[in-house]
């Protein structure tokens, strides 16, 4: 009894180490998480005055979503106005002042919440599943044998140990760390699956982070130098104020412009899976309609337009697939030399109906190809042409939402095919009035 007694106490000591370790290691990531998305909006906030010289409410939204999305409560003070205020049902904690200073002015103050407890509701899932198997393994200690306790004791240290080892090293800031394979019972091991189910998608959340801020740090890099250099040159002298030196400023402002609303549509994109109004409808319908918006822009660049539409009903939102082919369209538009050709079609088979869209433009280098549906990826070739790079980024997230794919082929000097592919609800269709 003795020796049961003292497995106990150990058990239980055990348990109270391990829950407050792992507690402490991540309140402190999630605090470090927390304060790390703190700075990305306010850098961005710091970003978009800097681009803009003024707030401006249609530029706030993005960061507001930001703040939304990531849990966070937000407010923008400049010159005792409250620009943006969002509320976070989980940021009921302390709250941490941020200047925005741009060129050693400060413009604005952000007031960033931070949820009371300093973890996110999946690690709150984790401690209680900590708790619940060190408490299960507590009552099999107090219900087996002196030799039963202490097998089971052995069994539990070692991964108890890997687990708190790999939660001190995701509290330090190692978001790789990983528990990995582990010899103990099921509930440990499932433990430390669900473990390193979330360290990976902290990884995973992290990289998407730094992706975004760097592939916008890189988009805004260009326009911003050349708004400043024509602007120092104003303030200088070297220029004067001309109608074509206005015109220049106001066509980097409306690049700018584009590349914003151009994140907003990826944004879009992305959540589409979750938003998505999906009905019967005609596919052929669909590109009719898309290819009347798009008339304009062939008539202006002296493309040829080609139809071959085949009725064909799928399940899908029908203005995000119109969206998906007017990018189509405007993508091989844009890369098809006047007195060229661009053909539309819509085919089907017994699994599958597809949106085609080939054209004879300058195509595209083998390899460049498995680059395309990249956000904010530009060719060699589309040096001089605008745009931002999302717009077949865009088409492959829609076409990801409706259970679709994406197919490119493209020879260089020749022209380019693009293949939508939707699944067939293989019913009958009903022509269109």
């Amino acid at each position: 009894m003795g020796s049961l007694g003292v497995a106990l106490v150990s058990v239980a000591l055990l348990a109270v180490v391990t829950l407050f370790v792992v507690d402490t290691d991540l309140g402190a990531a999630g605090r470090e998480r927390e304060l790390s998305t703190a700075r990305v909006i306010v850098a961005t906030l710091r970003s978009t005055y800097a681009a803009r010289g003024a707030w401006r409410a249609s530029s706030l939204t993005p960061v507001g979503e930001l703040a939304r999305s990531t849990g966070l409560g937000l407010e923008l003070i400049t010159s005792g106005r409250r620009l943006l205020d969002v509320a976070s049902a989980g940021a009921a904690g302390a709250s941490k002042v941020f200047p925005i200073i741009v060129d050693g002015r400060r413009v604005g103050t952000a007031l960033v919440g931070f949820p009371a407890s300093g973890l996110t509701s999946q690690e709150v899932r984790l401690r209680h599943a900590i708790a619940v198997a060190v408490a299960a393994a507590s009552a099999m200690a107090a219900l087996v044998a002196l030799t039963a306790a202490a097998i089971a004791s052995r069994r539990l240290v070692a991964p108890v140990r890997s687990l708190t080892e790999a939660a001190r090293r995701l509290g330090a800031g190692d978001l790789g760390s990983r528990v990995g394979e582990v010899v103990a019972p099921r509930e440990i091991d499932e433990l430390a699956r669900t473990f390193d189910g979330m360290a990976a998608h902290l990884q995973r959340a992290d990289a998407s982070r730094r992706a975004i801020v760097a592939d916008l740090a890189h988009e805004l890099r260009t326009p911003l130098a050349v708004l400043r250099a024509e602007l120092e040159a104003l303030e200088l002298g070297v220029e004067e104020l001309t109608p074509a030196a206005v015109s220049s400023l106001d066509d980097e402002v409306r690049r700018l412009s584009r590349l914003v609303e151009d994140l907003q549509v990826l944004a879009a994109a992305e959540a589409a899976g979750l938003s998505l109004r999906r009905e019967d409808v005609d596919l052929a319908a669909i590109a009719v309609e898309a290819a009347d918006r798009m008339g304009a822009l062939f008539s202006e660049r002296a493309v040829e337009l080609t139809t071959e539409l085949t009725p064909t009903t799928i399940l899908a939102d029908a203005g995000r697939v119109e969206q998906l082919v007017v990018n189509l369209l405007s993508n091989a538009a844009k890369f098809t030399p006047a007195g060229g050709r661009v053909a539309l079609k819509v085919e089907r088979d017994q699994q599958t109906a597809r949106v085609v869209v080939s054209d004879t433009g300058i195509g595209i280098p083998p390899e460049e190809q498995g680059k395309v549906f990249e956000r904010f990826f530009r060719g060699e070739a589309a040096h001089g042409v605008p745009g931002s790079g999302v717009g077949l980024a865009v088409v492959s997230e829609l076409a990801a939402a409706h259970g679709g794919s994406v197919d490119v082929e493209s020879t260089p000097g020749a022209g380019t095919r693009v293949t939508v592919s939707f699944p067939f609800l293989g019913a009958p269709w009903a022509p269109r009035i």
